[in-house]
């Protein structure tokens, strides 16, 4: 039997029990296999906007609870109950038994024969193809991650897999780098019983995403109290043979590759997390250091996608980092102005937007502009197939350059402005006063 065939045996009958449990899955909805995306769940007659599509009774789903119910695993944790307290590799440990025992008892054997097997996210990618990320984030975190996995693996899945080979024997590093797959692009963040939850809903996982439906996550993913089920909704109204697309996030192409293994052209979401580090050499290295430090601003610098260049936009925390790496002699008694949107001096905030647009420049690798452009539209005239990493890589890289291309005019503006206002210059970050107030 084709593992196609395979799959869709399985969700039938998932599905009758997800129905016999207190679910729903519409009449008006089926599983179709698409070539670029796996499976996708598809309109078979008329859906209102608003309409429940797939309704999954929490006690179905992969978590850290029903993990915990299942007497084989629960002696596992109970032996190593550090693990508790990181639930992804709770969740993957259930996840590599479910796959290598799939005769288990286990409530989630089933819906483990239905997650993908292959993924195209960048921890799977050669050397040479990561190399086409090099100067995005994606290139060094996927390094990370890879050297994380390593280590988690030797210390802590390896000597499980030895500890406990009638629930666990066989793990390899493969495996735990499938399930950490599986537990980053699959789970869902939701509240329960006034909890922080991750769970692994199936069936409701087979959803693709659309960030042009014009919809928020909480539009397509709901968690319903009274019935304690995981919902997927109806964004938009559809017609019979459109496409049932949730929204995973307001993701970046970046953020996409890096969690999915795919990229969405012309991505109306685009973010950098830009930052910048305190020079060793630095004039007052001390005493800037132990003040951005001690900011709730400035302390972190996350690596979430979230973006501190977007559209319109420079995140006052890149801002202030920057006026505190520029300030002078006499502008050191002022740096709490950095953290607050105001001027330390004309001076100091000429020199922080001088900075960020060379920053920006850097970046950009204008160089190598003209030529992936050209590449990309190739590409996309021979229909190169969607998970080809030349072209996710290229797509990254033109529309992160694009974004780049508009912050980069919106710091010009600001070094314009300034030079004319003078002290009169009010900081793009400087607390603005509603008129209405």
């Amino acid at each position: 039997m084709a593992a196609f065939d395979e799959v869709q045996q399985v969700l039938v009958e998932v599905s009758n029990e997800i129905r016999t449990n207190g679910g729903l899955v519409n009449a008006k909805v089926e599983f179709v296999q698409s070539e670029n995306e796996g499976f996708g769940v598809f309109a078979s007659g008329d859906i209102a906007h608003g309409e429940t599509l797939i309704k999954v009774p929490f006690s179905m789903c992969i978590s850290v609870e029903k993990i915990l119910e299942f007497a084989g695993l629960k002696q596992v944790f109970a032996d190593n109950e550090g693990l508790l307290n990181y639930p992804d590799e709770v969740i993957a440990i259930a996840l590599m038994h479910g796959k290598l025992f799939p005769e288990s008892s286990c409530s989630w054997a089933k819906h483990t024969k239905m997650l993908p097997t292959d993924f195209n996210t960048t921890i799977f990618w050669s050397d040479e193809e990561l190399d086409e990320l090099k100067g995005n984030n994606v290139f060094h975190l996927t390094k990370m991650m890879k050297r994380q996995i390593d280590m988690d693996y030797t210390s802590i899945h390896l000597p499980l897999s030895e500890a406990y080979p009638e629930l666990l024997g066989g793990i390899t590093k493969d495996l735990y780098t499938w399930a950490l797959s599986i537990v980053y692009s699959r789970c869902l963040d939701i509240t329960r019983c006034d909890k922080d939850v991750r769970c692994v809903v199936p069936v409701l996982d087979m959803a693709n995403h659309n960030p042009h439906s014009g919809a928020l996550p909480s539009d397509t993913f709901k968690y319903d109290d009274a019935s304690d089920c995981v919902c997927l909704v109806a964004a938009a109204d559809l017609k019979a043979g459109d496409e049932c697309y949730a929204v995973y996030g307001m993701y970046p192409n970046s953020k996409l590759l890096y969690t999915y293994g795919f990229v969405v052209l012309n991505n109306p979401t685009m973010a950098i997390d830009q930052w910048v580090r305190l020079p060793q050499g630095c004039y007052g290295y001390d005493t800037k250091n132990e003040f951005l430090n001690s900011q709730p601003l400035t302390r972190e610098q996350a690596y979430d996608f979230k973006g501190t260049l977007r559209p319109g936009y420079v995140a006052p925390a890149l801002l202030a980092a920057i006026r505190v790496i520029q300030a002078d002699d006499e502008e050191l008694p002022r740096l709490s102005n950095a953290v607050e949107g105001k001027l330390l001096s004309v001076r100091n905030e000429q020199a922080t937007y001088v900075s960020l647009r060379n920053l920006i420049i850097a970046r950009m690798d204008v160089e190598r502009a003209q030529a992936d452009v050209t590449k990309l539209g190739e590409l996309l005239l021979n229909d190169t197939p969607f998970g080809d990493r030349l072209r996710c890589a290229l797509i990254v890289r033109v529309e992160e350059r694009r974004l780049l291309e508009s912050v980069l005019a919106l710091v010009n503006r600001w070094i314009s402005e300034i030079e004319v206002q003078g002290e009169a210059y009010l900081p793009p970050d400087a607390p603005r006063v509603n008129a209405e107030k």
